[in-house]
Parts: C-alpha cells; structure tokens; sequence
C-alpha cells in the first residue's frame, strides 16, 4: 500500500467518479481505475458499488476513506517534522526553565536573543525540573535554565555555565509578625510549618530543616496559595519571587546564595546559540541583581 494509492482512493471517493478524480491526480482515467483495483486486491475488500448510475463507497470503502485521511494527516505531519528538522538546528532554540527563574532577566535576554540573531525561532517552556531534564536528554529541548544542586550534578552527560548567584527569599503570610522585618533568619523560621516542593531540594543550606511541620505539594502555585493563606512559609529563589497580595518575601541573611546556571547536552549541535544566550543571561541577571 503506497500513500499515492490512498490520495487516489481519497480523490475517488470525494467525486465518486474515476474520471473527475484521474483529473484531480493528473493521471489518466485508466490508471486511477487500476490503482483503486490494486489497492482493493490488497485489502481484499470492494471499495466501491460500481453502477450505471456512478460510485458509490461501500461500508468497508467509508471505513477506509477514514482510516486513509488520518494516516495521510499522519504522513503530512512526520514530513514537515522532518524538514523542520534539516532547518532547527539553526533556526531554533528551545529553552526550558525551572518554574519562574530569571523572572525579569529571562525575557530580557531572549529578546536580545532576537534581535542580534533575527532568524533563529526561540520556543520557552517552564517546568519542573525532572521533565525538563527528560525532554533535554530527548533532544526535545536545547538548553535548560535551572538551580545548580544535586539533581544536575549527578548527570554525566550535560554541561553547565553558572548565570548568577543569588540568595533564597522566604515566603512569609503577609499577615505575621516576621512579614514586618527587612530581613529574617534562619533561627527565627525554627518550627515554622514548610510547604515545599521538590524543586526547593536544590536550594543551598539546607532550608528544609525548619524543625516544625512540613507539607510538601507539586506545584509553585500551590505553595503560593497556602503560604498567603497562612499555613506556612516557603523559600524560593530571589529571581523567581512571586507577586502577590497575600505573601510578603524577605531575605534571610544566613542562607548561602545558590547557583542558577544553563544546561545543555555535551556535543549539542545549539551549543553555540546556548553558549550566547548563556551570556546574556549573565549580563541580564547582573544587571536586574547586582551580583554574580
């Protein structure tokens, strides 16, 4: 069965005519004939009711000119994948970040990103950091953006380049007594419940050990619910503070900055384009923080 035979069927069964179809394809009627006669011989069904009166598809020939249109819907969409793909290794870059770091830096290095190379597509997702590394390792991703710990360094087979370091925040209900101090400790957090989720596990210092209660969830949009509602606190790294009413943010002064760095598979055909949005990641992230 060739995919020439299921655009003929195809064309035949929209006219229910071998005539007007073989001038569809451009062939000449006999031919269309025989190559719905082959096809019909292959699958071993009637295709169509031949009458005075025209074509017409039987049951098994409706059952097919569906099945047909998927599987050429299906051929269409591996042949454009497969040119996207002669073209992507220099066309695109695909970027995938760890929840909302470089909240402010990211954008502003992407768009730099655009305008000194104006033919390269940049596609950005976010995510938890796990997935991210799946689609990575696939090749479905080019680089990822993404806290520096454990996780990254037991991987033997990316590269990394720090971007900035930076210092975890606490999420405080706006409401507590802490909330109305510049800065807070880590001794004035013991007992404090923790929501956390597993993207904290990368942050340096240890501050998941609060002594008190902990409730871990699955998403950054969780803990922000809970911590404003006043179950708890949390931590997050500085560039990806959240905005919102019900949770104030401060330092804590005795936690050690943590690296925010960009990842990408050794031997990558994009570790060019990695290497230079890298760059200005790290301009943008200085500028935006101060620090590096």
């Amino acid at each position: 069965m060739e995919l020439r035979q299921l655009r003929y069927f195809l064309s035949a069964a929209k006219h229910l005519s071998f005539t007007r179809a073989a001038e569809e394809c451009c062939i000449v009627q006999s031919a269309m004939s025989q190559q719905i006669r082959s096809l019909e011989k292959e699958l071993d069904v009637t295709l169509f009711d031949r009458t005075k009166q025209g074509l017409r598809l039987t049951p098994e020939g409706r059952i097919a000119a569906q099945e047909a249109q998927r599987l050429l819907s299906q051929a269409e969409v591996m042949q454009e994948a497969i040119r996207q793909a002669k073209t992507s290794a220099h066309s695109m870059l695909r970027v995938g970040c760890q929840g909302n770091l470089l909240r402010e830096s990211l954008p502003k290095a992407l768009a730099s990103v655009r305008a000194k190379y104006p033919d390269i597509l940049i596609r950005v997702q976010s995510g938890e950091l796990q997935r991210l590394l799946t689609e990575l390792r696939d090749e479905q991703l080019d680089c990822v953006v993404a806290l520096y710990g454990k996780t990254l360094e037991e991987l033997d087979w990316i590269s990394t380049q720090a971007i900035a370091f930076e210092t975890a925040c606490v999420l405080l209900p706006a409401q507590s007594a802490l909330a109305r101090r510049e800065k807070v400790s880590m001794k004035d957090l013991a007992g404090q419940t923790l929501i956390h989720c597993q993207a904290m596990e990368e942050l340096p210092g240890d501050p998941l050990n609060l002594g008190g209660k902990r409730v871990r969830v699955e998403a950054r949009s969780d803990i922000e619910t809970l911590v404003a509602a006043g179950y708890g606190v949390s931590f997050c790294p500085k560039s990806a503070l959240p905005v919102h009413p019900g949770i104030a943010c401060r330092e804590v002064e005795d936690l050690p900055r943590g690296q925010i760095c960009v990842a990408w598979r050794r031997g990558s055909a994009a570790e060019e384009r990695v290497h230079a949005l890298a760059s200005l990641l790290m301009m943008a992230a200085s500028e935006k923080n101060g620090v590096f």
